[in-house]
C-alpha cells in the first residue's frame, strides 16, 4: 500500500499504525473496492463517493477500541445479538456508537454530506422506510456498502450476514436491481476475486 493513499492517511490519522487493527483496516480497504465496483454498475452509481464511504463508514471503531478498554467486548456481544443494530449494543455499554463517532470524524474531514449522513445511519434497520428523511444518495451508499458488506461476509468470511436478511430486498429496491441482477453482480464479483 502506498503511503499516499487515502487508506494509509486514514490509518495513520485515527491510530492504524496497532497490529491488532490490521484486519479491520484490511476488511475497510476491501469493502471500499468492493462498494466500488457495485457503484460503477448502477448507472450514475457514485463510484468514488462508495469507495470513500467504505473506507470510512466503520472508522468510529479503532477510534472506540482506544478509548474503551472493553471495547471488544461490546463488538461481540453485538455480533452476537442479530436481533438489534450492533450500535444499540455499543450505547447501551458506552453512551456512544461507533456511527456516530464514524460521522464526527467524516464531518472534521469535510466530506460530503451524503457520506457523512450515511455513516451516521448506516446501521439503521429502518433508514430505507422513510426514505424522505434521509438525502437519497446517502440512501444509495448505504445500499452500496450493505451489499459490499454482505458480499464479503459471505465470499470472505464465509458467514452469513443477519443484517442483510433484515434489509438485503429494501437494498435491492433501493438500487433498482432485481434477484436475477443481484445474482449476476455476486457472479461478477466472485469471477474478479477468483
Amino acid at each position: 500500500m502506498r503511503k499516499s493513499s487515502p487508506d494509509w492517511v486514514l490509518r495513520a490519522a485515527v491510530g492504524g499504525k496497532e497490529p491488532s487493527l490490521e484486519r479491520f483496516w484490511d476488511s475497510a480497504e476491501k469493502v471500499a473496492g468492493i462498494a466500488s465496483y457495485i457503484a460503477s454498475t448502477i448507472p450514475r452509481g457514485p463510484r468514488d463517493d462508495a469507495y470513500c464511504f467504505g473506507l470510512f463508514h466503520d472508522v468510529g471503531i479503532p477510534i472506540l477500541m482506544q478509548k474503551f478498554p472493553d471495547y471488544r467486548q461490546t463488538l461481540a456481544l453485538a455480533d452476537k445479538d442479530s436481533s438489534r443494530p450492533s450500535t444499540a449494543v455499543e450505547d447501551e455499554r458506552h453512551a456512544t456508537d461507533h456511527a456516530t463517532v464514524g460521522y464526527l470524524v467524516a464531518k472534521g474531514w469535510f466530506l460530503p454530506e451524503a457520506i457523512c449522513e450515511g455513516i451516521l445511519y448506516h446501521h439503521d434497520p429502518l433508514v430505507f422506510d422513510d426514505k424522505d428523511s434521509v438525502n437519497p444518495q446517502a440512501l444509495t451508499l448505504i445500499a452500496i456498502n450493505a451489499m459490499a458488506e454482505h458480499f464479503q461476509d459471505d465470499y470472505f468470511f464465509m458467514r452469513g450476514n443477519s443484517r442483510w436478511g433484515m434489509i438485503g430486498a429494501r437494498v435491492l429496491d433501493h438500487l433498482g436491481l432485481r434477484d436475477d441482477e443481484y445474482c449476476d453482480l455476486r457472479e461478477d464479483l466472485i469471477s474478479m476475486f477468483k
